[in-house]
Parts: C-alpha cells; sequence; structure tokens
C-alpha cells in the first residue's frame, strides 16, 4: 500500500497545479492580445511602415502587460475574473475580425471566359529584395512548361508574366472533355510591390485562357479586372494598380479603361490556328468598380 500524502506533499502538487493554470491562462491572454494587435495594426496603420510600428509598439505592450501582471497581481491571474478579462479579449478579436470582413468583403464576382486563381497575402514584415531576379529565384513558376513573355514595372509595382500554351493531345476522360478550361493555355504572374528601391513579393496570378465564348468580351474582361484589383489589399500605398488579362478580342490595342490604354498587347496561338490576346494596362484606380467603370473600343 502506498503511504498517505504529507500536507507538504499536497502543498507541492497544489504549487504545481497552480503553476500550470497561471501559464496556460497567460498563454491564451498572449495569443489573443497578440492576434488583436495584429487586425489592429492592419486596420488602423495608412502604409506598411506605419503598421509595422503600429504591431511593434503594440507587441512589446503587450509583454510589459503581461510582465505587470505577474509581478504585481499573481493572485487575480488565479481568479475567475481572469477568465472573464481572457474572454473579453477574445470577443473584441473576433469583433474586430468580423468588422474587418464586413469593412473589405468582396463584391460580386463577376464571370468570363477565363479561369482565374491567386494567392495574394499581405506580410507585415515581408523581405525587400534589391533586385527583381533575387524575388523570382524564390517565387519559382508552378511547372517547367511556362515561358516568361512579358516584365512589367512602374514607380510602386513590378511583375512578370509567363505562359504555357495548350498541349496539342491529351486523352481527355468524359469529365475532362466537357471541360473547357483542361485543354487551354495558361497565364501566369509572379507579382511585387516596391519601395524604397526594394522588392517584395505579394503572391501569384494563375489564368486559364479558354476559348468557349459563354461569357462576351467585354464581361470577360471585367472579370479579369476584378482580378487583377485583389492585390490593391496587399500594399495600402498603392493608388492606381496594373490590370493584366487575356482576350479573344483582335483589337485589344484600341480597347482603355477607364480612359487608359492597352500598355501592352501580346498574341497567343491557340489551338486550331486561332488567337487569344494577353493584354495589360497600367494606372487602373485601386477605387475602380470593375462591373460598372468605363471601357471603349471594344464591339
Amino acid at each position: 500500500m502506498s503511504a498517505p500524502l504529507s500536507l507538504l506533499d499536497l502543498g507541492v502538487m497544489m504549487k504545481k497545479r497552480h503553476k500550470v493554470h497561471t501559464g496556460l491562462r497567460l498563454s491564451l491572454l498572449i495569443i489573443g492580445l497578440q492576434l488583436l494587435s495584429v487586425v489592429i495594426s492592419i486596420n488602423f496603420g495608412r502604409t506598411v511602415n506605419e503598421q509595422r510600428i503600429l504591431f511593434i509598439v503594440l507587441f512589446i505592450l503587450v509583454w510589459i502587460l503581461v510582465i505587470f501582471l505577474l509581478r504585481k497581481y499573481s493572485k487575480f491571474i488565479a481568479a475567475k475574473r481572469f477568465v472573464a478579462a481572457i474572454a473579453v479579449v477574445y470577443v473584441l478579436l473576433y469583433g474586430a475580425l468580423f468588422m474587418t470582413m464586413m469593412t473589405d468583403s468582396s463584391p460580386k464576382p463577376i464571370q468570363g471566359n477565363n479561369l482565374a486563381t491567386m494567392n495574394y497575402t499581405k506580410d507585415l514584415f515581408a523581405k525587400g529584395y534589391p533586385h527583381m531576379e533575387d524575388v523570382l529565384k524564390k517565387a519559382k513558376v508552378s511547372s517547367n512548361r511556362y515561358k516568361e513573355i512579358y516584365r512589367f514595372e512602374n514607380k510602386d509595382s513590378a511583375c512578370v508574366i509567363y505562359y504555357a500554351p495548350a498541349p496539342k493531345s491529351v486523352k481527355k476522360g468524359p469529365s475532362q472533355a466537357k471541360n473547357p478550361f483542361y485543354l487551354c493555355p495558361k497565364l501566369e504572374s509572379t507579382e511585387m510591390y516596391k519601395k524604397n528601391g526594394k522588392y517584395y513579393y505579394i503572391g501569384k496570378r494563375n489564368l486559364n485562357c479558354s476559348f468557349h465564348k459563354k461569357y462576351s468580351d467585354e464581361k470577360t474582361l471585367r472579370s479579369d479586372l476584378q482580378g487583377s484589383l485583389k492585390k490593391k489589399g496587399t500594399f495600402p500605398e498603392f493608388q492606381s494598380v496594373y490590370a493584366w488579362g487575356c482576350s479573344a478580342y483582335p483589337n485589344m490595342e484600341n480597347v482603355s479603361i477607364a480612359g487608359k490604354k492597352c500598355r501592352k498587347v501580346i498574341p497567343l496561338a491557340g489551338k486550331d490556328g486561332s488567337t487569344l490576346y494577353f493584354w495589360l494596362i497600367d494606372g487602373i484606380c485601386v477605387k475602380t468598380n470593375p462591373a460598372s467603370v468605363t471601357i471603349r473600343g471594344m464591339n
């Protein structure tokens, strides 16, 4: 039979349990406050630098608060009121996230003949590279089928466009035969913003360029414009952005969006002798509504 626990042993066990509870409660508080700091920084910082500074200040204040609680209010940490305080922090966190989602809610997607995917990311502490080539070494294309066709750069952004032609022959099953994007050419962009002479990677955008004519050329243009505008959230300083897409319209050189004409048009040879056209327009205001903006030159 085991010997009964002494009062000393019970005291040691209670002390260990108290430390575990204290550590767990403080961990939950720290996680909640740091996540809240990120949300506050993103929403209230008008520039990337302001967001970084605000986050660093809040990060330091969180740890000062934790140290202060441990030294002056250790009994409060063990009390039920501290659990209520943690709950308040998480209520504020989810409330802030909800308000952010409501503020940045995306408009209804515009359907076009192309299929777009993108993975734009916002990193407060993204690494800046002195040369574009350094970014391209990090962000490699998704397949060796892609070949570079165009590089674009303005005062605050840059991108490299890659093209993969449609495969000439692929054995298709019943499901693939009905998919207009299975045997289509593809475009991929590596996109960056520029700050203080450095390049910051913000993600990729992929476009499957379909030859089917379910939607009009103008509708497809608006859909591609909507996809391009989504990168504006990665860099608060953006006042205007470049937009790019792919169209079957043969006279893209004459097309303008809000008075901005195509800066570059590149014919892309398709199957059966047909042609698609890569296009890029610079200077599109970030507040542009792709559903209603004026488009001219497209019959």
